[in-house]
Order: C-alpha cells, then sequence, then structure tokens
C-alpha cells in the first residue's frame, strides 16, 4: 500500500514538474522577445505547450509518445477529437510547431515579430488552459 501512495505522489510531482518548466519555458520566451531573439521566443513558446500538453495527456493516464508528432496526435486524439476542449488548442499547437520548425530550419529567412508575438499568446493561454484541465 505504501508503494501506492509513492507512486501517486511521483506521479504528482512528475505533472508539477511538467508544468513548472511549460511556465519557466514560456516566461523565457516572452524575455526573448522582448530582446528580439524571435528564433528562441518561437522555440520556447512551442516547448512551453509541449510540457503542457505532455502533463495533461499523463493526468488523463496516457503515455506519453516518442515523437513531437505523436505528442500532437494523441492530444488532439484525447482531448480535441472528443471535445474535452476547444478545438482552437489543436490549431495553436499545430501553428506552434510548423512555426519552430520554420524557425529552426530555414536560416535564410528571419521570422516575423509579430506572428511570434501572436504565437506567445496563444502559448500562454494554452499553458493556462492544461493547467486548468490538470487541477
Amino acid at each position: 500500500m505504501q508503494s501506492g501512495c509513492m507512486e501517486r505522489r511521483s506521479s504528482k510531482n512528475l505533472l508539477e514538474s511538467y508544468l513548472d518548466l511549460a511556465d519557466r519555458t514560456l516566461g523565457y520566451a516572452y524575455s526573448n522577445l522582448k530582446e528580439d531573439m524571435v528564433r528562441p521566443a518561437i522555440n520556447s513558446a512551442y516547448y512551453s505547450m509541449v510540457y503542457s500538453a505532455s502533463a495533461a495527456l499523463l493526468k488523463a493516464g496516457i503515455k506519453l509518445p516518442k515523437t513531437h508528432s505523436g505528442l500532437i496526435s494523441m492530444f488532439n486524439l484525447y482531448y480535441i477529437k472528443t471535445k474535452k476542449i476547444d478545438g482552437k488548442f489543436s490549431e495553436y499547437f499545430s501553428q506552434a510547431f510548423d512555426a519552430r520548425q520554420k524557425s529552426a530550419y530555414s536560416v535564410l529567412t528571419e521570422p516575423d515579430k509579430k506572428v511570434a508575438a501572436a504565437l506567445l499568446s496563444n502559448a500562454k493561454e494554452f499553458v493556462e488552459t492544461m493547467r486548468n484541465i490538470i487541477s
């Protein structure tokens, strides 16, 4: 019986660790954007969504996929297709993934700061919603 208690405590700690990391990473995104570091801002905004979506899936008892596309697919399957949350969060997550990919690999073009700012706003709403799901 004691191991079950430890397992629950460990799961709770893992969820909180993911959420704390999501919050910190979102903070990095805002700091980076303020300093006109658009690429790192986009990257951090995306990862704040990854960490908070991971926490939400773990809360639902779902084993985390090994890839980013798998995480997005599992998130959509469990939360969007079942209408547990608004479909806009699927769009936010996919847009962030695409923006992060372009930012990381399209080195000849600079990402747009206005696009990054909108992405950060979406990421903030996404992280807050995942936190509410877990609470």
